[in-house]
């Protein structure tokens, strides 16, 4: 159910059962919580015309437009989910950031994913809107995908756009054609997902409390719970990298699970951190996980039953998000707006913006 966001809205802070004994925290469980069939879910997906945003004071945007939730790159491009909407920016050599545009959004920016000149930004409440970047210097609100709950985070695979809406579930969008986005199917969940990846007809859920839901999307665009795998945390975010699956379990910290069999991955290793595991993205044999208050940690894999802490970086406000391109790592920053550092060398980060200050 669509609702705008005031300006002062935008500042506040961004049970499985499987019959009578109780799972471990490690046991995968399917059958008794499947929640309300998914068809319900998407006659309540609707696809609507953008609400025209008045352009902020310059006093509101001074104050939303660098609180960064999220950031993605494309093109050599810079996306910042912030309060404001979304900002397109680029980085010069000298580590200092240009902003190109600024599309105000009825909600604050929760996710961007890009794709073939459109952008997807999670909007909470108010959906997912479609916005044409085919010219970055003046991007363009052309859809906005009205899902049921509140969208949080996105993840697009072969122009199928899941969207993890929440108390609501997931649900997926076909985007073949972006400005004629069409619903396709909806899966109700019994927690609350926060995030969603998805590979070869597989999605996996980030359910908080409830851990990670591995979906099936079947013949008729039938999605339906597979098994879920119980996290000793709260399943906060979830990244893929080969054969495993790496969730970023709040209090809990860092949980490695063995996804050779896609369809039951089982937990075969975890590292308690300083603070809360936010987000994960992983490449080769290093996690790097946003730690919140304490930063950045940068987690040695390779043996994925003894995960270890291989660096750290900290931050001057907490890190939320994380965005892999290359050796360069994009951290949203809260109020701080954003990181980028040189992973290069995964166990010496060296942060690029903004720039060092030299003693």
């Amino acid at each position: 159910m669509s609702r705008a966001l005031s300006c002062l809205a935008l500042l506040a802070p961004l049970v499985c059962g499987c019959g009578a004994a109780a799972p471990s925290s490690h046991t995968a469980c399917a059958g008794d919580a499947l929640g309300p069939p998914g068809p319900s879910l998407l006659s309540r997906t609707r696809i609507v015309a953008p609400t025209t945003v008045t352009p902020l004071s310059p006093e509101a945007a001074a104050a939303l437009k660098p609180r960064s939730a999220v950031v993605f790159t494309a093109g050599g491009l810079i996306y910042r989910g912030a309060s404001a909407g979304l900002v397109v920016e680029e980085l010069a050599e000298d580590g200092t950031i240009r902003e190109l545009a600024t599309l105000y959004l009825t909600s604050a920016a929760n996710d961007v994913v890009i794709d073939g000149g459109f952008a997807y930004v999670a909007l909470g409440p108010t959906g997912v809107a479609v916005v044409d970047v085919s010219s970055p210097f003046a991007p363009k609100a052309r859809a906005i995908i009205d899902t049921p709950g509140g969208a949080f985070r996105l993840s697009l695979a072969d122009k199928l756009l899941a969207v993890g809406d929440g108390t609501a579930g997931v649900v997926l969008v076909d985007v073949s054609n972006p400005q004629r986005p069409i619903p396709r199917a909806a899966w109700q969940s019994t927690g609350y997902v926060r995030h969603v990846v998805q590979r070869g007809g597989v999605l996996y859920a980030a359910e908080d409390g409830e851990g990670v839901a591995v979906l099936r999307l079947g013949p008729g665009d039938d999605l339906r719970l597979v098994t879920r795998v119980r996290t000793d945390g709260k399943a906060r975010a979830l990244a893929l990298e080969g054969t495993r699956l790496y969730v970023a379990d709040g209090p809990k910290g860092l949980a490695v699970l063995d996804a050779t069999d896609a369809q039951a991955p089982r937990v075969i290793g975890r590292l308690e951190l300083a603070d809360m595991a936010r987000d994960v993205v992983a490449s080769g044999d290093r996690a790097f996980v946003a730690n919140g208050d304490h930063g950045l940690a940068v987690i040695d894999v390779s043996s994925p039953s003894a995960p270890r802490l291989a660096a750290s970086l900290p931050a001057d406000k907490p890190v939320n998000r994380l965005h892999l391109d290359g050796n360069r790592l994009y951290m949203a920053n809260d109020a701080a707006g954003m990181l980028v550092v040189d992973v290069t060398t995964p166990d010496r980060p060296a942060q690029i913006h903004p720039a060092p200050t030299r003693k």
